[in-house]
């Protein structure tokens, strides 16, 4: 079969228009060298079309994507009860009305196929071994509270967790949270899952740095892989809130140096710099949270930048948070 790299380009432009992109900050891709064939499975579909809980144990003992990786069941056997409360919860009335509206705003997923696709084309560039896994979706109402699940030959995502901020139901999280609960941040989030799987740290680095690192290297991962992302989707902050931090950095790095931060080991400290949170109030109410992770990229970003001679999949087996720091030179000063 001859495969049409003009309508792949195409399905790629439509991916970027739908999505919003800032017309200053597009990036060009080049294409991937082997494209891979999506596989792309609405489960959704079939779970409100049963119709008995016989046929909703049979879907349940077929279905392991949905029944031991997002339910999360290991047992081989599905029980009567697992069982009536699928069945009966599928059939719930407000859900199906809510499965409809869900419906209705992913009636196209040719964007979002491509996009998959792409993402899953160019991980396997950089790493041989890797096979693209079955995209599984569903809707679940939030009542599991999981978004996404992943596996080596599975991802199962709640589709309905990235209807956008005009839905009539949210899931359940801090507003500045809920911002990334939109189509535009649906593949980035799987890229950022699957560079897990290669990203190597050492268990005995607890410091700072090690943690600054290693999302520096899930970031740069999912840069490589997604080369047309904008940096405030990669890095899930506001057009704004990333400008800030790029105006700021002389100012940010300071702080980081001045604290003496890069080898701090406490939790609370960890936590304020590296985990999830609005914004990083311990530099100044403006700065966006999760700063640590967004120096752990830049640093990384120089890293590979000085050796270029480095893979992609060299550097996410490398668990030298020091060394790569090191050879990094990465040193923003303040301007005079």
């Amino acid at each position: 079969m001859k495969f049409d790299y003009t309508k792949l380009l195409l399905t790629i432009c439509i991916f970027l228009l739908l999505f919003g992109c800032n017309e200053s900050a597009k990036k060009e891709a080049p294409p991937v060298k082997n494209p891979i064939q999506l596989k792309w499975v609405r489960l959704e579909n079939q779970l409100f079309a049963l119709k008995s809980k016989e046929e909703t144990r049979h879907f349940l003992a077929r279905t392991p994507a949905f029944t031991r990786l997002y339910l999360g069941d290991e047992d081989s056997i599905i029980d009567d009860q697992v069982t009536d409360f699928i069945y009966e919860f599928y059939s719930n009335p407000a859900l199906k009305d809510f499965y409809r509206y869900t419906d209705s705003s992913f009636n196209d997923t040719v964007a979002l196929k491509a996009g998959f696709a792409d993402l899953f084309g160019r991980v396997k560039e950089n790493f041989p071994a890797f096979q693209p896994p079955v995209v599984y979706t569903v809707v679940t109402g939030f009542r599991f509270d999981k978004d996404i699940a992943i596996s080596d030959s599975a991802v199962v995502i709640s589709i309905d967790y990235f209807l956008g901020s005009k839905a009539p139901f949210r899931p359940n999280h801090y507003e500045y949270f809920l911002k990334r609960y939109d189509k535009p941040y649906m593949v980035p989030m799987i890229g950022l899952a699957l560079s897990t799987k290669y990203n190597k740290s050492n268990d005995t680095d607890k410091t700072m740095l090690a943690s600054m690192i290693y999302y520096g290297k899930a970031h740069y991962f999912l840069e490589k892989t997604m080369p047309a992302l904008e940096d405030s989707l990669n890095i899930m902050y506001s057009t704004k809130e990333l400008k800030t931090a790029e105006e700021n950095l002389p100012t940010i790095w300071a702080h980081f140096v001045e604290k003496k931060l890069l080898y701090e080991t406490s939790h609370k400290a960890l936590e304020n710099y590296v985990g999830e949170s609005p914004a990083t109030n311990e530099i100044s109410k403006e700065a966006p949270g999760r700063i640590g992770r967004w120096l752990g990229w830049l640093i990384v970003r120089e890293y590979m930048t000085k050796h270029p001679e480095i893979t992609l999949q060299q550097l996410m087996e490398e668990s030298d948070a020091q060394k790569i720091f090191k050879a990094s030179g990465f040193r923003p000063e303040k301007k005079k």
